[in-house]
């Protein structure tokens, strides 16, 4: 009888161990054909099948072929020590059910039961897994399956209390040679080790290629709210190559005690990938591409991030990126869309590669970013047929950049070495091409060793300086070459004024802290060319006081085709009120200007007259209601784009 009772637990050893299961696991109906326990130490578990749940409760979530653990009986009772446990023929399945997106995270984070701390962990000398991960579909990604090796190594040393563990772990194919350029595989190698107060983990390598995700829009806008409203379908990403290692330090929070109690936690790690792609479909168009980014990052925090941090970029590289938003989904990130701007925004980024620090920049709490940044070809394209349409043709950036990363602050931006290019920037019917400027931003100001652009089919050099905070201009010398002065004019009112020929100068500017602009602009014509101006009233009152309104009517009909052999002009500010002063000496008149002799009635008299010529035209015209600022963005078309932008801002 002794000897039967002594022989039962080897006996129901299959019934002991479906009990426990259940306990363990009782929403997975756990199941196993048989489990032997012998005399020597050894127990091995055939058929071991988890199953998913709810309408899915007839589908396998994890299987093993074999499970078998060697033991010392002493150990075992004594300190749940286990020599060796190997695990064969492992199948795990990846999939949704109806109540999970993932129904593996319910097996592992779902149970109530919790480990009692005061008992021992269970030790294994070593764990060896062999096996398969099976990929079903899941709910919000990519449809399709697939099977990828698993292997997982554990070995246990040290303490027994807070042993040392050394892991190594790899799904997918390991055998590079076969087909490197498309098989997935993620490969790691860590230990943990005790410290005087806690763990450090150390992550020893971290590789993983051809990695790919693809998950639909309203699946991610579960946790990302702010993802545009017109992003629509899958997004397809991948990477090519991501290595990593790194070191935490965690510290062990005793019972009863705050969140200080866990101070000098802390992370340092390296990344590096490349290779990474996305695409991102809209409702009838993509709404976001690149090709290709590739960085090599280095963190060293305490946690969680504080004034400690440090981010070291080593690179950071994007390449080939494209986007297509709709001007409305634009307008409501930034009111500087004009409003009568409808339809879709193309943009289109060569590359752009940053490298430098993240850092604690000084007194301030926030992070700020202190490196180079380079951002070559940029091209915007917004609907055409527009009456403000923008169009912008490689424009590249770069400098020395330090700047606090929670918001815009000009006295704690500075830039060394700036660069800004552009072929093209078209703004409605004006455009400004082949933009160079060199720059700097200190102290809050912003200061141009160099401007040249071509504007109206001429030029344009100086090198403004503007205070970022006031506003305030304290130097602006421009000097202008071979502007075609009626492509200038035909934003004021050709009607009024306008003159057919080219002229050179300079722009000389001035703006308080209070933003009042001052200053003149002077143009010298460079050669003959024609002058029209219409009825002006201011003009024609001028010459109606001086010769009569018979001699200032044949004056202005002069006026309207005035060909000139050389004339200026000179634009000044008078606050509200500005003047126009004009000097244009006629050419020689010639057959077209003779007319047959008439009749006219001049100062009460009866005259017999052939034509009129001014030969000579030296006035002022006074332009009431209109400051040097004002007439200076309706001449560059600026000021139109800034009113449909934001109505409200203008007076």
């Amino acid at each position: 009888m002794l000897v039967a009772i002594a022989a039962l637990p080897f006996l129901a050893t299959t019934q002991i161990a479906r009990y426990a299961l259940a306990t363990l696991y009782p929403s997975n109906t756990p199941t196993v054909y048989s489990v032997r326990l012998r005399p020597s130490g050894i127990v091995v578990i055939r058929d071991l099948v988890l199953h998913d749940t709810g309408a899915l409760a007839t589908q396998p979530l994890i299987t093993a072929g074999e499970v078998d653990a060697t033991f010392g009986w002493r150990d075992l009772l004594a300190g749940r020590k286990i020599r060796q446990i190997r695990v064969a023929d492992v199948r795990i399945y990846a999939r949704s059910n109806a109540s999970s997106q993932l129904s593996l995270l319910d097996l592992f984070f779902g149970r109530t039961n919790k480990p009692n701390r005061a008992t021992l962990p269970i030790w294994a000398d070593e764990v060896d897994v062999d096996g398969m991960i099976h990929r079903e579909p899941f709910a919000g990604f990519a449809a399709g399956t697939a099977e990828w090796p698993l292997k997982f190594q554990m070995t246990m040393s040290g303490e027994r209390i807070n042993p040392s563990r050394q892991v190594m772990f790899s799904v997918g194919n390991e055998n590079r040679s076969t087909n490197f350029a498309t098989d997935f595989g993620v490969s790691a190698v860590a230990e943990t080790n005790p410290t005087a107060g806690g763990t450090r983990v150390l992550l020893r390598s971290l590789t993983a290629r051809h990695g790919s995700l693809a998950i639909e829009a309203d699946a991610l806008r579960q946790f990302v709210a702010t993802l545009p409203r017109e992003l629509k379908g899958r997004i397809d990403a991948s990477i090519a190559n991501l290595s990593a290692s790194g070191e935490l330090n965690l510290v062990d929070q005793a019972p009863g005690t705050g969140p200080g109690a866990r101070l000098g936690e802390r992370l340092s790690a390296s990344l590096a990938f490349a290779g990474v792609r996305v695409r991102a479909p809209g409702k009838s168009h993509p709404v976001l591409s690149f090709d290709d980014l590739s960085g090599a990052v280095k963190i060293d925090t305490p946690i969680p991030l504080g004034a400690a941090t440090s981010i070291a970029i080593d690179h950071l590289k994007l390449v080939n990126a494209t986007t297509s938003l709709d001007a409305d989904t634009v307008r409501s990130y930034t009111t500087k869309v004009p409003a009568d701007l409808h339809g879709i925004i193309e943009s289109k980024l060569d590359s752009l590669s940053l490298s430098g620090r993240i850092v604690n920049l000084g007194d301030r709490p926030a992070m700020g970013f202190s490196g180079d940044i380079n951002l070559q070809d940029l091209s915007v394209h917004s609907p055409p047929g527009a009456q403000h349409a923008i169009t912008v043709d490689g424009l590249t950036v770069a400098g020395k950049v330090e700047t606090p990363l929670d918001r815009w602050a000009p006295d704690s931006v500075k830039v060394q070495s700036g660069l800004t290019r552009w072929a093209t920037l078209s703004y409605g019917d004006n455009a400004i091409a082949n933009f160079d400027a060199s720059w700097r931003i200190d102290n809050q100001k912003l200061s141009a060793d160099h401007v040249g652009a071509q504007i109206f089919d001429g030029t344009i050099t100086g090198a403004p300086s503007v205070d970022l905070v006031t506003y305030a201009i304290d130097r602006c010398d421009l000097q202008l070459k071979g502007i075609d002065v009626h492509k200038a004019l035909v934003n004021v009112s050709p009607e009024h004024l306008d003159a057919v020929a080219t002229a050179s100068g300079s722009i000389h500017l001035a703006m308080s802290a209070n933003h009042d602009l001052s200053g003149n602009v002077d143009l010298t014509f460079d050669g003959p060319g024609t002058l029209r101006i219409g009825q002006i009233e201011e003009v024609k009152q001028m010459l109606v006081g001086n010769f009569g309104l018979d001699m200032a009517n044949l004056a202005m009909h002069d006026l309207e085709h005035y060909p000139f052999r050389e004339g200026m002009m000179h634009l000044e500010s008078a606050g509200e009120n500005s003047l126009l002063k004009i000097k244009f000496l006629r050419q020689p008149k010639s057959a077209a200007d003779v007319i047959s002799p008439h009749k006219e009635i001049i100062n009460g008299q009866e005259v017999t007259v052939g034509s009129l010529v001014v030969p000579k035209i030296d006035m002022t015209i006074p332009i009431t209601g209109r400051s040097l600022a004002q007439i200076l963005s309706i001449v560059s078309g600026v000021h139109p784009i800034v009113q449909a932008a934001n109505p409200a801002s203008v007076k």
